[in-house]
């Protein structure tokens, strides 16, 4: 890390959003002389191993090229965003947008019928954001969510002050946590506890918001059914706490997963907000989505006239990314092809025989790609 960076930088509040990271980043890049080394907008859209001379033969979406003894894929396990295969998509005659693919100015919402496919981490986000602006807000849900609050409170001097003093404390608590977060360990397992001193250590980590519900409750919370089961009780419970509408609360739980077995997200008053008049939440399980007729949303059993349509339905996961672009190797035989007929086969999920020096970061079998 920078001291450099570090000493010259303030975060406004625990989780900051999208502007101020990307405002960071430029900070970053420019303490750090990154700018350089960096082409923004170059898509790539092939690479090619090139045997004779060892090297790989790299070509972007605007027709530039570069020569590599060496290439790292760093796209990330969530890149490449997954638009549904709803019959009648692309005749929708309003705004068909993806959470991951905002359109850079914004968009103005303001009066307008919205319907929001999906309640993963993305619409737990946007949610709330939106739904004070909107005429309508229809949120189409197969799979209720575990939501925790991400109790983002701003950051005084003091607070700013002491993430500097502690930041390289903070960092060997990652290196040391098994999803490498700065997080302590868990008071106990969920056996080894009272019923009281359970409530106590989920009614603390729930106030406290975030992972730390997660990651510092029970440290057999992810191996003890009872405790999984248990920790979603609780959170159930909020829920019927926060929802006015018992049949929405009830949608709004998940009855078939435990809390763990699928990534948990964390919003900002995620479930307060389907107590507004204006939105709604409809369960596409039971009554699912057949198709999107010019302007309305066709499910089984009726349908909901739109004008934007916002699809929170996240990403072609892990490989996504890697299949977007024409990786060739030995013999002619693209990645693709080779996971196409092999099957998903990597070293330590970093490499791939028959593409030398291709090295993947977050790439399929690493641990973070299999939690995520």
């Amino acid at each position: 890390m920078s001291r450099d960076v570090i000493d010259s930088w303030d975060w406004s509040e625990r989780y900051p959003t999208g502007p101020e990271v990307r405002a960071y980043l430029q900070h970053f890049a420019t303490r750090t002389h990154l700018h350089p080394n960096i082409r923004l907008g170059s898509e790539v859209s092939g690479m090619r191993w090139n045997e004779e001379e060892s090297v790989w033969d790299v070509r972007t979406r605007s027709g530039n090229r570069y020569r590599a003894r060496r290439v790292v894929s760093a796209m990330g396990l969530l890149s490449k965003a997954y638009l549904p295969a709803i019959a009648g998509i692309d005749s929708f005659k309003g705004a068909v947008l993806h959470t991951a693919a905002w359109p850079e100015g914004g968009v103005d919402l303001r009066g307008k019928r919205v319907g929001v496919i999906g309640v993963g981490s993305s619409a737990v986000q946007l949610i709330p954001r939106i739904a004070a602006d909107v005429e309508e807000l229809v949120v189409f849900q197969r799979t209720p969510n575990y939501v925790v609050s991400a109790n983002s409170e701003k950051l005084t001097e003091q607070d700013s002050a002491e993430i500097r003093n502690r930041l390289f404390d903070y960092h060997r608590m990652c290196q040391q946590h098994p999803f490498g977060v700065a997080m302590g360990p868990p008071r106990g397992r969920f056996e080894d506890l009272t019923a009281e001193e359970r409530n106590d250590v989920l009614e603390q980590h729930w106030s406290e918001g975030g992972f730390h519900f997660i990651s510092e409750t029970f440290a057999d919370l992810s191996t003890n059914d009872d405790a999984a089961w248990a920790t979603s009780d609780f959170v159930k419970a909020k829920i019927r706490a926060t929802v006015i509408d018992p049949a929405v609360a009830e949608l709004l739980s998940a009855q078939d997963y435990p809390i763990g077995a699928k990534r948990v997200s964390t919003g900002h008053r995620f479930y307060e907000t389907f107590n507004l008049p204006n939105v709604r939440l409809v369960d596409v399980r039971s009554n699912p989505i057949r198709a999107i007729d010019g302007a309305a949303i066709v499910l089984e059993s009726g349908r909901f006239d739109l004008d934007v349509i916002i699809c929170a339905t996240g990403f072609d996961a892990l490989t996504g990314s890697l299949d977007a672009i024409d990786i060739v190797g030995r013999g002619g035989e693209s990645l693709s092809q080779v996971w196409a007929r092999d099957g998903l086969r990597t070293f330590l999920g970093m490499t791939v025989g028959g593409f030398p020096n291709f090295f993947m970061m977050l790439g399929p079998h690493t641990p973070p790609a299999t939690w995520w």
